[in-house]
């Protein structure tokens, strides 16, 4: 799915499939793959879908498998591509406590964490990231584990997830109770 796009010839396919651009525009899928990049000047971003939910699950029960998220953490429309965002950008961590922790439980939440936080800090040689320790940074997440879901959808992406109570970056807290504080942590 095609997320952001820079000329306003193309702004109204953002949020549609390839193929279904390609039928718009009479071409095949590769002439408006090929033709958009162009026309875009490379400046585009899309979402691309992987395998089965099985095939998910399956990926993650996995030990040495880690939780992350490749969005860069812009607002909606703004940054070097703009555009719609992948639902992801709001709702990966929430989605992997609620959906893969809670519903289906592929494993526990305490595995999940660590997938999330201790394991991609120490495979990163992140040594002050990741554990909750003295002379760490204190990034933590305060949620409600019976509540923590996203919310995000590829319709409307921009939506906050439940259940998350606070929001600590560097031990400044940037979240509290639905609202965001304005503070600004060293080094952000």
């Amino acid at each position: 799915m095609v997320v952001a796009l820079q000329t306003e010839q193309n702004k109204s396919f953002e949020g549609r499939r390839i193929d279904e651009i390609a039928r718009m525009r009479g071409q095949s899928t590769a002439e408006a793959l090929f033709d958009i990049l162009v026309e875009e000047e490379a400046r585009a971003s899309m979402v691309v879908f992987y395998g089965s939910e099985d095939d998910v699950k399956d990926f993650m029960r996995r030990p040495w498998v880690m939780m992350g998220s490749d969005h860069n953490g812009i607002k909606p429309s703004e940054g070097p591509l703009g555009g719609r965002q992948d639902p992801r950008a709001y709702g990966t961590f929430p989605g992997i406590l609620g959906r893969y922790v809670r519903e289906h439980r592929i494993f526990t939440i305490e595995e999940a964490i660590r997938k999330m936080t201790s394991l991609p800090a120490q495979k990163l040689g992140l040594k002050d990231r990741g554990l909750i320790h003295e002379g760490s940074w204190a990034d933590i997440v305060v949620f409600d584990s019976l509540l923590i879901t996203d919310r995000a959808t590829y319709e409307d992406p921009a939506e906050y997830s439940q259940g998350v109570e606070y929001v600590l970056v560097n031990g400044q807290v940037l979240f509290e109770k639905g609202t965001f504080t304005g503070e600004r942590p060293e080094g952000y």
